[in-house]
Protein backbone atom coordinates (compact mmCIF):
# COMPACT_ATOMS: atom_id res chain seq x y z
CA UNK A 1 0.00 0.00 0.00
CA UNK A 2 1.45 3.48 -0.91
CA UNK A 3 1.20 6.57 1.30
CA UNK A 4 -1.69 8.61 0.99
CA UNK A 5 -0.67 12.52 1.05
CA UNK A 6 -3.18 15.06 2.23
CA UNK A 7 -1.76 18.60 1.98
CA UNK A 8 -4.28 20.45 4.19
CA UNK A 9 -2.46 21.01 7.19
CA UNK A 10 -5.16 20.80 9.75
CA UNK A 11 -7.76 18.20 8.67
CA UNK A 12 -9.64 17.69 12.67
CA UNK A 13 -9.46 21.77 12.21
CA UNK A 14 -7.67 21.76 15.81
CA UNK A 15 -6.52 25.32 14.98
CA UNK A 16 -9.61 26.71 13.55
CA UNK A 17 -8.43 29.69 15.22
CA UNK A 18 -5.18 30.45 13.24
CA UNK A 19 -5.97 31.59 10.09
CA UNK A 20 -3.84 34.13 7.24
CA UNK A 21 -7.10 35.93 6.76
CA UNK A 22 -10.55 36.04 8.34
CA UNK A 23 -13.33 38.44 6.86
CA UNK A 24 -16.40 39.24 8.05
CA UNK A 25 -16.89 35.68 9.77
CA UNK A 26 -15.81 34.17 13.25
CA UNK A 27 -14.31 30.50 13.10
CA UNK A 28 -14.86 27.77 15.15
CA UNK A 29 -14.75 23.92 15.34
CA UNK A 30 -16.10 20.67 16.66
CA UNK A 31 -13.20 17.57 17.19
CA UNK A 32 -15.42 15.03 17.79
CA UNK A 33 -15.20 11.87 15.62
CA UNK A 34 -18.02 9.12 15.67
CA UNK A 35 -17.53 7.54 12.51
CA UNK A 36 -20.31 4.68 12.94
CA UNK A 37 -22.54 7.94 13.77
CA UNK A 38 -21.57 9.85 11.01
CA UNK A 39 -19.95 12.54 13.04
CA UNK A 40 -16.66 14.30 11.91
CA UNK A 41 -14.42 16.80 13.06
CA UNK A 42 -16.26 20.44 11.26
CA UNK A 43 -14.86 24.12 10.71
CA UNK A 44 -17.63 26.26 11.63
CA UNK A 45 -17.91 29.75 10.12
CA UNK A 46 -20.61 31.83 11.37
CA UNK A 47 -21.05 35.17 9.33
CA UNK A 48 -20.77 38.57 11.14
CA UNK A 49 -21.97 40.75 8.38
CA UNK A 50 -23.84 40.24 4.75
CA UNK A 51 -22.11 39.32 1.57
CA UNK A 52 -18.51 38.30 1.01
CA UNK A 53 -17.41 36.57 4.54
CA UNK A 54 -14.22 33.86 4.26
CA UNK A 55 -11.54 31.91 6.13
CA UNK A 56 -8.46 31.57 4.34
CA UNK A 57 -5.12 30.21 4.68
CA UNK A 58 -1.78 29.85 2.44
CA UNK A 59 -0.42 26.39 2.08
CA UNK A 60 2.73 24.71 0.72
CA UNK A 61 2.28 22.64 -2.36
CA UNK A 62 4.28 20.63 -4.44
CA UNK A 63 5.35 22.83 -7.46
CA UNK A 64 3.55 21.94 -10.87
CA UNK A 65 1.66 18.72 -8.91
CA UNK A 66 -1.99 18.29 -10.48
CA UNK A 67 -3.96 18.23 -7.14
CA UNK A 68 -8.01 17.82 -5.84
CA UNK A 69 -9.70 19.90 -3.24
CA UNK A 70 -12.49 17.72 -1.67
CA UNK A 71 -14.79 18.39 1.46
CA UNK A 72 -18.30 17.98 2.95
CA UNK A 73 -20.75 20.79 3.28
CA UNK A 74 -24.07 22.07 4.38
CA UNK A 75 -25.11 23.55 1.05
CA UNK A 76 -25.92 26.71 2.96
CA UNK A 77 -25.32 29.54 0.32
CA UNK A 78 -22.41 32.35 0.27
CA UNK A 79 -21.49 35.09 -2.10
CA UNK A 80 -19.93 33.19 -4.76
CA UNK A 81 -21.87 29.92 -4.69
CA UNK A 82 -18.76 27.31 -3.49
CA UNK A 83 -17.73 26.51 -0.27
CA UNK A 84 -13.95 26.12 -0.68
CA UNK A 85 -11.76 27.67 -3.37
CA UNK A 86 -8.37 27.38 -4.23
CA UNK A 87 -6.50 30.48 -5.40
CA UNK A 88 -2.66 31.61 -6.28
CA UNK A 89 -1.03 32.90 -3.14
CA UNK A 90 -1.10 35.99 -4.19
CA UNK A 91 -4.91 36.28 -4.93
CA UNK A 92 -4.52 36.51 -8.67
CA UNK A 93 -6.00 33.37 -10.21
CA UNK A 94 -8.55 31.10 -9.23
CA UNK A 95 -8.00 27.74 -10.08
CA UNK A 96 -10.90 25.39 -9.06
CA UNK A 97 -13.64 25.57 -6.51
CA UNK A 98 -15.90 22.97 -4.63
CA UNK A 99 -20.16 23.23 -4.88
CA UNK A 100 -21.95 24.81 -1.82
CA UNK A 101 -22.92 20.56 -0.81
CA UNK A 102 -19.15 19.81 -0.92
CA UNK A 103 -17.95 17.58 -3.36
CA UNK A 104 -14.44 17.02 -5.22
CA UNK A 105 -12.84 19.78 -7.68
CA UNK A 106 -11.52 19.55 -10.84
CA UNK A 107 -7.49 18.98 -10.61
CA UNK A 108 -5.95 22.46 -11.35
CA UNK A 109 -2.01 22.36 -11.62
CA UNK A 110 -0.62 24.19 -8.41
CA UNK A 111 2.33 26.42 -7.99
CA UNK A 112 4.06 25.74 -4.78
CA UNK A 113 1.85 28.11 -2.34
CA UNK A 114 -1.73 27.99 -2.51
CA UNK A 115 -4.57 30.20 -0.95
CA UNK A 116 -7.28 28.13 0.31
CA UNK A 117 -10.48 29.86 1.07
CA UNK A 118 -13.18 28.63 2.68
CA UNK A 119 -16.31 30.60 2.26
CA UNK A 120 -19.24 31.98 4.96
CA UNK A 121 -22.87 31.97 4.61
CA UNK A 122 -23.61 35.71 2.81
CA UNK A 123 -26.09 36.03 6.01
CA UNK A 124 -25.43 37.72 9.29
CA UNK A 125 -25.68 35.53 11.80
CA UNK A 126 -25.90 32.32 9.90
CA UNK A 127 -23.29 29.58 9.89
CA UNK A 128 -21.98 27.32 7.23
CA UNK A 129 -19.97 23.68 8.63
CA UNK A 130 -17.22 21.79 6.62
CA UNK A 131 -15.44 19.05 7.09
CA UNK A 132 -13.01 16.20 5.85
CA UNK A 133 -10.93 18.62 3.84
CA UNK A 134 -8.32 17.06 1.43
CA UNK A 135 -6.13 18.34 -0.74
CA UNK A 136 -3.70 15.80 -2.76
CA UNK A 137 -3.60 14.11 -5.85
CA UNK A 138 -6.28 13.06 -7.42
CA UNK A 139 -5.13 9.08 -7.50
CA UNK A 140 -4.58 9.90 -3.56
CA UNK A 141 -8.05 10.81 -3.68
CA UNK A 142 -9.45 7.99 -5.21
CA UNK A 143 -7.14 5.47 -2.63
CA UNK A 144 -8.88 6.97 0.34
CA UNK A 145 -12.65 6.27 -1.61
CA UNK A 146 -11.42 2.69 -2.03
CA UNK A 147 -10.07 2.67 0.98
CA UNK A 148 -12.95 3.85 3.16
CA UNK A 149 -16.85 3.11 1.95
CA UNK A 150 -18.16 5.13 3.91
CA UNK A 151 -16.40 8.37 2.32
CA UNK A 152 -13.71 10.26 2.53
CA UNK A 153 -11.91 11.46 5.83
CA UNK A 154 -14.39 8.89 7.50
CA UNK A 155 -11.68 7.97 10.94
CA UNK A 156 -8.45 8.97 11.56
CA UNK A 157 -6.47 10.05 8.30
CA UNK A 158 -4.16 12.25 9.09
CA UNK A 159 -2.00 15.16 6.74
CA UNK A 160 1.48 14.75 5.90
CA UNK A 161 2.36 16.68 9.07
Amino acid sequence: MSVITNYWPDPRFVHADSWDDLVGCTASSSQTLNVSANIFPTLTLTSSQDGASWASKIIDVPEGAKLVIACASDGIVTSSNCSVDIWSHDNSKKFVDVGLDGGVSDEFVSPSRILVCFRASNTVGKAKTFSRVFIGTKADYQALLNLVPSGFLAGDLMPKD
